[in-house]
């Protein structure tokens, strides 16, 4: 498999606010090689949310990331020679025995 696209994996930090809720903190993101591919656009039913867009399909080695769940503390940024696109990751799976992780996602505006 050839990664041969660099993205930004943004991890969060989920932290109380004092009022009762929560606040999400960005860290500076880990840069990595991954595959990217386009698989499909229009409407798309995850965990019981609706998401409208394009759906792109990010492999990347499994060694190169530190994942621990939930997904929405995590997003992607890839810049395509054109501009910087955003993806919400809407799941994570290990494939060809663990070697490789596929993350499902959605383009988002950021």
């Amino acid at each position: 498999m050839e990664l041969n696209e660099r993205i930004t994996l943004y991890t969060g930090t989920l932290s109380a606010d004092g009022k009762g809720g929560s606040t999400i903190t960005w860290n500076g993101g880990v840069q990595l090689w991954a595959s990217i591919d386009i698989t499909q656009s229009g409407r798309l039913f995850v965990q019981d949310q609706e998401y409208n867009g394009t759906y792109y399909t990010l492999t990347l080695r499994t060694q190169d990331i530190n994942y621990t769940p939930p997904l929405e503390n995590y997003y992607v940024v890839w810049n395509d020679y054109v501009v910087n696109r955003t993806f919400k990751i809407l799941s994570a799976a290990n494939e060809r025995k663990a070697t490789y992780t596929v993350l499902k996602c959605v383009e988002s505006n950021g």
